[in-house]
């Protein structure tokens, strides 16, 4: 009903409470004038226009737009809570909800599933010697690398600070790790001005797989997560596979 009311615009809604206003007022004067004096005059009906044409714009017009405006306060404050603001990919909650929606699936269909767990390199030492601001640039740089590389099918949230995380459904080792080093080929190229320096950086990327077995989101994660930490102190800007013996490739 509200999405009706916004779709319409408040003029035209509050036209139409008037018209209606009108007509009930109408209404009420031809019933009360036979009920009581026996006859209608047109004073009365003349009287009962007036107040309508009054009153009704004044009130709905404000109550209108109050509705209207609350309409898109909510949409505001459900991006909000959906969306990291700062580098426009889902936040964790929304990120966690979705990627649990694509996990039972493919685990119901035996399907394959990658995460990547991936991690802006020495980005403290980015904050530390540049400032926030630039801190900020450089989220703002990859959260736009990861909504423009994405598939339709994928997705991609912020799990906090640097940390980053990719859903990839039905995409198995190989094709994870072609993803993943495209990515950082593709982050290695972009860089961030400030004054007369160009910066670049770089991220570490750990790979989970889902293979037709029983573990649930929460591990597959962790175990993206480990292989991301064997990524970090593996010389950084790489890729890892998890694995019982995880290896770098």
């Amino acid at each position: 009903m509200r999405n009706k009311i916004v779709k319409l615009g408040r003029s035209k809604i509050v036209g139409i409470i008037t018209l209606i206003s009108i007509a009930i007022s109408i209404l009420v004067y031809m019933v009360i004038g036979y009920l009581i004096e026996g006859n209608i005059a047109i004073t009365g009906i003349l009287i009962a226009i007036i107040v309508s044409l009054i009153m009704a714009p004044l009130i709905s017009w404000y109550m209108i737009g109050l509705l209207i405006k609350v309409h898109y306060l909510e949409i505001e404050m459900r991006t909000l809570a959906t969306y990291d603001s700062l580098t426009k990919v889902l936040a964790r909650k929304a990120f966690l909800t979705n990627a649990q929606n694509i996990y039972q699936i493919h685990q119901r269909e035996k399907n394959i599933l990658s995460i990547l767990y991936i991690d802006i390199d020495d980005f403290k030492n980015i904050n530390d010697t540049y400032g926030h601001k630039i801190g900020d640039d450089v989220l703002k740089s990859f959260g736009k690398i990861l909504q423009d590389n994405k598939r339709e099918s994928d997705i991609v949230g912020r799990l906090g600070g640097e940390e980053f995380a990719y859903i990839l459904p039905s995409t198995n080792n190989d094709g994870a790790e072609q993803f993943s080093n495209n990515l950082r080929k593709i982050v290695n190229s972009q860089t961030i001005q400030l004054n007369n320096i160009d910066l670049t950086y770089s991220i570490s990327i750990g790979v989970s797989v889902l293979n037709n077995n029983t573990i649930d989101l929460e591990t597959l994660i962790h175990q993206a997560d480990e292989a991301l930490y064997i990524a970090k102190h593996s010389g950084k800007d790489c890729t890892i596979i998890y694995k019982h013996e995880s290896k770098k490739r």
